[in-house]
């Protein structure tokens, strides 16, 4: 039920809580110049990427939001695989009806 519930969080948070109307509208401005500085002059793959899983991506939000959940509560390597995938086919499924 977790993997179910951080798929929600994820999505909800990327597709509507971010966006410019949004409750956490400060969020990807303040994620962007944390990773490209302040003047985007930093423009890497890698820092593209970056930006793309924190502040784009629901699926890869919901996942790093299960993953790193069970990586600082040490459940079992069976709980943890199941729940970044459980939340990552949730957020994608949500991505694709809505």
């Amino acid at each position: 039920w977790q993997g179910f519930l951080f798929g929600l969080v994820g999505y909800v948070f990327i597709r509507i809580l971010i966006q410019t109307d949004g409750i956490f509208s400060f969020y990807r401005p303040f994620m962007q110049k944390l990773i490209f500085g302040k003047t985007f002059n930093k423009m890497t793959p890698i820092r593209m990427k970056l930006d793309h899983v924190l502040t784009q991506c629901p699926k890869c939000f919901a996942g790093q939001l299960a993953f790193w959940f069970y990586i600082t509560n040490f459940y079992s390597f069976f709980g943890w695989a199941t729940s970044v995938c459980v939340a990552i086919l949730f957020a994608k499924l949500l991505s694709e009806k809505i």
